[in-house]
């Protein structure tokens, strides 16, 4: 359904991307905070969040949210500036409500969730299925489910992957690092498919924007050499709804009780939260899709994105609070996959 909204002549594109965005968020459980010098503290007993918009130029925007009446069960952060005070951080564990911490940079910080345990018993049996054949059984299974994934997207030619969506193809690798190089080799087909993909601009900004943003490049930046610090706003856009993911994917691993840091596909860390990876996997597809149409659906000016010196590329304000509200994952299938590895870990998945 399309999302229906008014605005006037004098508003900017990021207000009314804002407008929009708080359209689709009506009656959801969810809050998306951008702006500036974003502040969340307690006040009177409640919550309240205090930003602004357009740059700091006085367009203070306040929200309040009371004990008990409230629907809100996650809230995500995404301010350039600003505070969460230790107080809001109890109210928001007392009422049960997740928050999401992003930057401007389209990278996942931080999420401050009530539900976080550990199980020893569990953390044990994750460590010892990574050493061993059912790790690489799970690790088969989260490719399997993103081949899968990528074959319902309806814009790539089904014969360029569809060798890879068969589950015999993942049985006959044995060793993980097979696995991960035969990922590699489809991720390259992959990403070869959104090449040239058209971005659509109004007249104006089509005449002015740089060449490269015209349509959808390379996913590598080369910036980066990965698909950080995007010089097209395509890439861009892609790597915040990512990092939503990346928040979701890690809540979920909390809920479930799994250590974080202990992986099967990617190598494990304990200096990265490596299982969010693992999880991610399957859902990248699907934010691809939702990023692929959400690009389809909009027709873009120059000011809805902008360049820093190096090239990278960034959008603006409201601009992100609408990609984020429109292109997420459901927390519910993301918990589901995380319930499934815990149920292999302990042997009453089926």
């Amino acid at each position: 359904m399309d999302d229906i909204v008014t605005y006037t002549d004098e508003e900017s594109n990021s207000d009314r991307y804002e407008k929009m965005a708080n359209w689709r968020l009506r009656n959801s459980d969810t809050v998306v905070l951008g702006g500036y010098g974003c502040f969340v503290k307690v006040r009177n007993g409640g919550l309240v969040v205090e930003y602004e918009t357009g740059h700091g130029l006085g367009n203070a925007r306040v929200l309040s949210f009371n004990r008990g009446i409230h629907k809100v069960k996650k809230i995500v952060i995404l301010a350039g500036s600003g505070y969460i005070s230790f107080g809001a951080i109890e109210w928001a564990c007392q009422q049960d409500i997740t928050i999401y911490m992003l930057n401007y940079d389209g990278e996942f910080l931080q999420v401050l969730t009530p539900k976080q345990t550990r199980n020893a018993r569990l953390c044990y049996l994750q460590y010892k299925a990574s050493e061993s054949d059912l790790g690489i059984r799970i690790a088969r299974e989260l490719i399997t489910r993103k081949t899968a994934s990528q074959l319902d997207l309806p814009f790539l030619m089904p014969d360029i992957i569809k060798r890879y969506a068969e589950s015999s193809t993942w049985e006959l690798v044995k060793e993980i690092a097979a696995i991960r190089a035969l990922e590699g080799q489809l991720a390259h087909l992959y990403w070869n498919t959104f090449i040239g993909c058209p971005i659509r601009w109004d007249m104006k900004s089509a005449r002015i924007v740089p060449p490269h943003w015209l349509s959808i490049t390379e996913r590598l930046s080369p910036l980066s050499q990965s698909g950080k610090h995007a010089i097209n706003p395509f890439h861009a856009a892609l790597n915040f709804a990512y990092a939503l993911l990346e928040a979701e994917c890690l809540r979920a691993i909390y809920v479930a009780d799994l250590e974080p840091s202990i992986a099967f596909l990617h190598a494990s860390s304990e200096q990265h939260h490596s299982l969010v990876f693992d999880l991610m996997e399957p859902f990248r597809p699907v934010v691809d899709d939702m990023v692929l149409a959400f690009f389809r659906k909009n027709i873009f000016s120059k000011d809805d994105f902008y360049q820093e010196m190096t090239g990278e590329v960034r959008m603006n304000d409201g601009l992100r609070k609408y990609l984020l509200t429109s292109c997420r994952v459901s927390a519910i299938e993301v918990d589901r996959l995380a319930r499934w590895v815990r149920n292999t870990l302990e042997g009453t998945a089926t």
